[in-house]
């Protein structure tokens, strides 16, 4: 496969091929100039600098002269203010100075957040003509650095553009390894080679400005470095998602051992986590795409996606595919696309989609005029080419109201069917709950709890501890067995009142996604059956 080229090799590459116009879209100005300087020096080309404050600098940050000589008869330029007659003075500046001998192998003018001028007439007339003149007059290159693309159409075929990747895990683990050298005696380093990969890991997403703040807040804050800081460099990311609009950053208050039961889909997910390594990528492992989880309401889908962030260490983000249905033609594909962009800038992360059928449910009426089926090709699209790691994990209540598209093979790495909790795992489910709320599940009846909720949710059996709770609290007393016990005769599970529906899930799920569990209430009633038929026999 070939390897992607980095900001250094592909601007390079375009300067010796002569491009005139090179626009470099990146958020991290000082970053790229950096490299721009480096390029030029290795090239052995000189460099100027531009930004509407300090004028023309070179890469030591001295000013420098490249005003054009004003010649008589020259037509007046008419400007709009201080700021655009600067702009204007800069592209006299280039013109001037390139048409000037250079003993230097040619030139590189950087303009910086020079987009906003480029509406200007003069201004736009000026790159033109540079853009004419420079592949054949010399080895001189103009290169606009902005953290936003905004091309005036008259340009749009004499630009060229480079979008600048966010810094990668090398130049990240580079910049923490020269972060931790510089650090004072009394700051404590407590980490492993693990460790420090998981911290740099964790800061992937995050501009090298960034990164470092989020190291030196833990170091002062704790005056240590340690494997402990990750949830500090993962708050630096939640401010990326605030930005955003449109995804919600999610914290579980229990951790992913805080789930019950499901021990093929944990020990499946455990796995995911040891292939997110560097050196999992050396053997060959790619990044995890996603899972999809189909199963009733209650039986813990929402849990799991809520409680993957702790075992996977990435944060987990929400999209709500309603809020982005726009009424507007193309604005909710352009709503899609921030937010799957706003989700690989915090990567890597947890991408969760909760009761997918509803969002893509438009697909199947007429109403929307194809809305929902461009969002669902554009969303699609993004999962097959997507090469950032970010983990897109979706649950599905309805499978029959699932597009057929979501369910080949390849878009997701997994579809698990998660049926309704087995005895053993409904003890698992009630000591978590009591746990949970401060109590000791010895001393409750367990065992004798989860005989009788056979056919009862996750969501079910929380409810039944709550209830007991709010029963024993109303007497002035503490909560005991019985009390659950009473709750669970004078409740009626969803498996009664959708017996139908839960079967249908269960037939097709058999043929056509994994189990989450190795035993399930299937099994259970399936037992109690044929339990019952030998009886009569």
């Amino acid at each position: 496969m070939k390897q992607e080229m980095s900001l250094r090799e592909e601007v390079s590459l375009m300067i010796k091929s002569r491009y005139p116009l090179i626009y470099v879209v990146s958020w991290e100005g000082s970053r790229v100039r950096k490299e721009l300087a480096e390029i030029a020096q290795e090239s052995k080309k000189q460099s100027y600098f531009w930004d509407v404050v300090s004028g023309w600098v070179d890469a030591n940050g001295h000013r420098v002269n490249l005003d054009a000589p004003i010649q008589e008869g020259t037509a007046k330029k008419k400007v709009s203010n201080v700021e655009v007659e600067s702009a204007q003075r800069a592209v006299d500046g280039i013109l001037h100075t390139a048409s000037q001998p250079c003993e230097a192998k040619g030139r590189l003018f950087i303009l910086t957040d020079f987009e906003e001028y480029l509406e200007n007439g003069y201004v736009r007339g000026a790159m033109r003509k540079c853009a004419e003149k420079f592949p054949y007059d010399g080895h001189d290159t103009i290169i606009l650095v902005s953290s936003v693309m905004k091309i005036p159409d008259a340009m749009s075929k004499d630009v060229t553009i480079v979008d600048a990747k966010m810094p990668d895990y090398r130049e990240l683990r580079e910049h923490f390894e020269k972060f931790v050298e510089s650090l004072p005696e009394e700051a404590k380093v407590d980490l492993t080679e693990d460790d420090r990969e998981t911290l740099v890991k964790a800061a992937l997403g995050l501009t090298l400005s960034e990164a470092e703040n989020a190291f030196a807040k833990a170091v002062v804050q704790n005056k240590r470095l340690s494997r402990d800081d990750v949830q500090l460099i993962l708050e630096e990311k939640k401010q990326i998602v605030r930005k955003s609009g449109s995804l919600e950053y999610l914290e579980s208050k229990v951790g992913f051992d805080a789930v019950g039961g499901m021990d093929l889909l944990r020990d499946w997910l455990k796995k995911r986590k040891h292939s997110l390594n560097e050196d999992a990528k050396e053997f060959g492992i790619p990044n995890a795409k996603g899972v999809l989880l189909l199963g009733t309401q209650g039986t813990g889908k929402s849990l799991i996606c809520k409680t993957l962030g702790d075992l996977l260490e990435r944060p987990v983000l929400r999209l709500d595919l309603g809020s982005l249905m726009s009424k507007w033609l193309g604005e909710s594909e352009n709503n899609m696309r921030k937010a799957l962009d706003a989700a690989s800038s915090c990567s890597p992360a947890i991408l969760f989609l909760d009761e997918l059928e509803k969002g893509f449910s438009g697909m199947q009426e007429s109403g929307d005029s194809g809305t929902s089926s461009r969002v669902l090709s554009f969303f699609l699209s993004w999962m097959q080419d997507n090469e950032k790691p970010v983990f897109v994990v979706a649950t599905c209540n309805d499978f029959r109201k699932l597009p057929p598209e979501l369910l080949r093979k390849g878009r997701f790495d997994e579809i698990f069917f998660i049926d309704l909790p087995s005895r053993q795992e409904r003890e698992d489910i009630f000591r978590v709950h009591l746990e949970l709320r401060h109590r000791d599940p010895s001393e409750f009846e367990v065992e004798k709890l989860a005989q009788r909720t056979i056919g009862f949710s996750g969501a079910e059996i929380e409810q039944v501890v709550i209830s007991g709770l709010y029963d024993a609290y109303d007497e002035k007393r503490e909560l005991t067995s019985d009390d659950m016990i009473n709750n669970i005769e004078s409740s009626i599970p969803m498996s009664r009142t959708m017996s139908e529906k839960i079967q249908a899930l269960r037939d097709w799920a058999s043929q056509k996604a994994r189990r989450a569990s190795s035993t399930t209430a299937w099994d259970e009633e399936k037992a109690l059956s044929e339990k019952k038929t030998t009886a009569k026999k």
